[in-house]
């Protein structure tokens, strides 16, 4: 039998290197010197004996005229794993999520009861510990439905989750919503949805990505920071921007440091672009109330919405339309397109586990060396 290969090791500047590549997955050698604030050399160096150690990997061909390869790094996948557990209604799902987002075991689902939420997480990990052999475990995250509660923020609405209280308070926990936000493929999904949408509208038009949490969320994407801005990265309003590119050169997010929703909206009003927007949220109560409330500000504006729904059979467009339609006042919304998406079942896993993964970064990249 071979001996267990070790997990890699990694210092306070590789963690912070390993970071910006886990937050920016096929940045290239010269962008991450820029991040980092040192010479392209020494991070070419760097990047090189990190890939040597297994924590990074290239990807990308050479260019076909001389000069060095312009490769871009990505976070190797056995780097780091972590424990992802989603909780809803039919109970909960779990599963061992590696950097890249792959999914190397799941469990079966189990069953739920008033107070034994944190139990049943221990037995999942229980049961999922031996396939973490050679990968550093960087925890555990728990998604669950709805917005958290303003008593419990750690909490969902539902009583019967009331048991998560036993948990580490160390432990993410996210909201359904947070989680795909955090998971790159659901990201991109929701905004190339409502960016494609737009274009097929109006060639050329310019889109503002909103989210139910609205302007909070928005001056988070900008890059501001703040004790109740914690649902988006910052490091997300460069992803969105490079989206929009491979949308369409001309298509960009004119946004403005400290520009909240209303300004945003604003902007594209006065310039009569259509506003696309980017939604998830898991009624179709929720969405229509959130699509109505941006339809009054966007008045005239055509409006276009990208959505996630956890319950696609229950939750219509069509019904969305007619919800919002019946909010707003006649001739407020001059058109409205909207486009369904139903959750990838594993995007909460993979969102919960990246969430625990960059926290585990986070805490080497501080630690003292």
């Amino acid at each position: 039998m071979s001996p267990r290969k070790p997990p890699t090791t990694l210092v306070p500047l590789d963690a912070r290197i390993v970071r910006i590549v886990l937050q920016r997955p096929g940045i290239v050698r010269g962008e991450l010197a820029e991040a980092l604030g040192i010479s392209p050399a020494g991070a070419a160096v760097a990047a090189r004996d990190l890939v040597h150690r297994g924590a990074l990997m290239e990807s990308g061909q050479a260019p076909s005229q001389g000069g060095r390869p312009a490769t871009r790094l990505r976070i190797a996948p056995r780097l780091a794993a972590a424990f992802a557990h989603a909780i809803s209604h039919s109970g909960l799902q779990s599963g061992l999520v590696d950097a890249s987002g792959a999914v190397l075991k799941l469990t079966s689902p189990r069953s739920l009861k008033a107070k034994d939420v944190a139990c049943r997480v221990q037995e999942a990990e229980e049961e999922l510990a031996p396939f973490s052999d050679g990968i550093n475990i960087a925890g555990s995250t728990l998604v669950m439905p709805g917005s958290p509660h303003p008593d419990y923020p750690h909490l969902g609405k539902a009583p019967w989750l009331f048991g998560a209280r036993e948990l580490d308070a160390d432990r993410p926990i996210l909201t359904n919503a947070e989680a795909l936000l955090r998971s790159e493929c659901a990201l991109e999904q929701g905004l190339l949805n409502a960016l494609g949408l737009a274009l097929d509208l109006n060639d050329g038009a310019s889109a503002v990505i909103l989210t139910p949490q609205g302007s909070r969320v928005l001056l988070n994407l900008m890059g501001m920071s703040g004790p109740e801005e914690t649902y988006v990265r910052p490091v997300f309003a460069q992803r969105i921007r490079e989206y929009a590119k491979r949308v369409d050169s001309s298509l960009g997010l004119r946004l403005e440091e400290g520009m909240d929703a209303a300004e945003a909206l604003h902007l594209c009003e006065s310039e009569g672009d259509i506003v696309a927007c980017a939604v998830v949220d898991e009624t179709s109560d929720a969405v229509s109330k959130f699509v109505a409330s941006l339809a009054r500000m966007v008045r005239p504006v055509n409006l276009v919405v990208a959505s996630w729904l956890f319950a696609a059979k229950v939750c219509q467009p069509d019904d969305i339309r007619r919800r919002v339609r019946r909010m707003c006042p006649p001739g407020v919304v001059s058109r409205l397109a909207f486009r369904c998406t139903e959750a990838d079942e594993h995007s909460h896993l993979i969102g919960g586990a990246l969430c625990a993964i960059d926290s585990w970064l986070a805490k080497l990249e501080g630690a003292k060396a």
